[in-house]
């Protein structure tokens, strides 16, 4: 008698992703994860592995994320990120199973990776500014201190959006090569093809032709002060200078307005951000 065929077990791998930063306006953070769950799907697909996608968030106020890509699925309960963060701080509990059922990777795409019971651990560092520049972040930042080194010490493996970046992380952690892998950040194909917004659609908006950009928050590290100052100088020494468009956040602040040559802007889509920049003479 022939030998009975083997039976190849395929297991399905769970990953679960934290995707917070997609609640509210989307800042930088929340652009890089909602491109890693909107092409996650497809990637996994194409590599032919059996794995499913789930992302979860920590918020006391439950948000639930609108046109989740098909097949990705929210799961978890609401539970209020500052308590999480505290937990996490000092004790490796809750585990993350016990919030989002059983799952098999990890992703803290934001800094914070929770503590697993089985799962492995992958944490994304987007820079080293909480540990190298501590004066320049919010307190919520500063707690970064504490918890990359816990999940580090977990055998997190940390995910950089550059070289430089995944070289400053072994540098500082004393991590080997291999325990650090740079995922370099891609660009939307829209972004190549941005038409610079008409000078009908800035005269409607209040903005000038000719001008200088700044894209981003008021955190501290951005040092928007410094830029303003600098800008102040620049139209003293030189009269021509172009004038100073504040858009994300920072155009949100209405007490820039007052500085002389400040335009702000409000938040933007993406078509009207896409249009802004290629419109700028500088960013």
């Amino acid at each position: 008698m022939g030998q009975p065929a083997r039976r190849e077990t395929i297991l399905r791998v769970l990953i679960t992703l934290d995707a917070t930063p997609l609640l509210g306006t989307r800042t930088g953070i929340g652009r890089y994860v909602d491109r890693l769950v909107s092409h996650l799907p497809d990637a996994v697909a194409r590599s032919g592995a059996d794995a499913t996608i789930r992302v979860t968030t920590w918020t006391a106020r439950g948000g639930r994320i609108p046109a989740l890509p098909a097949g990705v699925r929210q799961v978890g309960p609401r539970v209020p990120a500052r308590l999480l963060r505290e937990c996490w701080r000092r004790w490796d509990a809750p585990p993350v199973e016990v919030l989002t059922g059983r799952t098999d990777v990890f992703h803290g795409t934001n800094f914070v990776s929770p503590p697993t019971r089985r799962a492995r651990e992958v944490l994304t560092v987007h820079d080293l500014t909480y540990a190298l520049h501590a004066g320049t972040v919010t307190a919520a930042s500063l707690q970064y201190r504490e918890l990359v080194p816990r999940a580090l010490a977990r055998g997190a493996h940390v995910l950089t959006p550059t070289a430089a970046v995944a070289a400053a992380v072994r540098e500082h952690y004393g991590l080997t090569e291999d325990r650090v892998t740079p995922t370099l950040l891609g660009v939307d194909a829209p972004w190549f093809d941005a038409v610079p917004a008409s000078g009908r659609w800035l005269d409607e908006r209040g903005l000038p032709e000719e001008f200088l950009l700044f894209v981003g928050s008021l955190d501290p590290r951005k040092n928007l002060p410094r830029l303003l100052e600098a800008y102040a100088r620049a139209r003293r020494d030189h009269p021509g200078t172009p004038d100073l468009v504040l858009a994300g956040p920072a155009g949100r602040e209405e007490r820039l307005a007052a500085t002389p040559g400040v335009h702000l802007t409000g938040w933007l889509a993406d078509a009207d951000l896409r249009a802004l920049v290629a419109a700028a003479r500088a960013l």
